[in-house]
């Protein structure tokens, strides 16, 4: 009966967490159902503006990029840092940094048409690798290997504190490469210039939000309604400790 505040308080602020989760949740399972609703158009079909869907291979006219972690070619490129922040006997993993470059690929789905992505605005969902540059520190914790100690330092980030100690990252890497098959979703501009591409770009709202992705169809709806699917089991969960919490004051158990 003792522990039933604090669970009840415990479960309350769970299920306020988990609320707040899901209402960015619900933004990424209205991107998975449009993903999966919207069907894939040919490139050469496209002669008015419309919000489509496409896929094909990736290419650039410039040069690639080159991964700063792993070295890859890469058309487009997000690298995530996150700090091991210590509260006494436990800790957690915090967003340091978040460090993106790729302005635009080109897509080729064998139509006779290309299309220009220009990803300013656009949502990549791309193949992350995780766990880079890192080695083992402790049961939780973990250290980096010299290139992630490097890429880190020229950002600007501390990661020697002055005892000699190596403060903890945990570094992740996603990249578009050369000859990825890419799916796209957005509003096409039919072709004009010499080039004659058709460009997909952000639309109105939403609901014409500019999608780019190098996983398979089924993976990245599962990927973007992730978010939502977590968020319920959390609140769930929340709203059982709170009820059982209420249940044990109550009742006296």
């Amino acid at each position: 009966m003792l522990l039933s505040g604090p669970l009840f308080v415990f479960g309350c602020i769970t299920m306020l967490y988990a609320l707040a989760v899901l209402a960015r949740g619900v933004r990424g399972r209205r991107r998975a159902k449009r993903v999966e609703s919207v069907p894939v158009s040919r490139l050469a079909s496209v002669t008015t503006p419309a919000a489509i869907a496409v896929r094909g291979r990736a290419s650039s006219f410039n040069e690639p990029l080159t991964a700063p972690l792993t070295g890859r070619p890469a058309l487009y490129y997000r690298v995530m840092a996150s700090e091991w922040v210590s509260s006494g006997k436990s800790g957690h993993y915090r967003e340091a940094l978040s460090e993106a470059r790729g302005e635009s690929l080109l897509l080729d789905d064998g139509s006779g048409a290309r299309a220009l992505l220009l990803l300013a605005d656009a949502n990549v969902v791309a193949k992350e690798k995780t766990g880079l540059c890192e080695r083992k520190a402790g049961i939780f914790t973990t250290t980096l290997d010299e290139t992630g100690a490097a890429y880190l330092e020229a950002r600007g980030l501390t990661v020697t504190l002055p005892n000699g100690k190596q403060r903890s990252y945990r570094l992740s890497e996603a990249i578009v490469a050369p000859g990825d098959e890419v799916y796209a979703c957005g509003r096409a501009l039919p072709p004009d210039g010499p080039e004659r591409l058709v460009v997909l770009r952000p639309g109105e709202g939403s609901a014409e939000e500019l999608i780019v992705s190098n996983l398979p169809g089924a993976e990245l709806a599962l990927t973007l309604g992730e978010t939502f699917r977590g968020a319920r089991v959390i609140l769930v969960f929340g709203a059982v400790l709170a009820a059982g919490a209420w249940l044990a004051r109550e009742f006296g158990y």
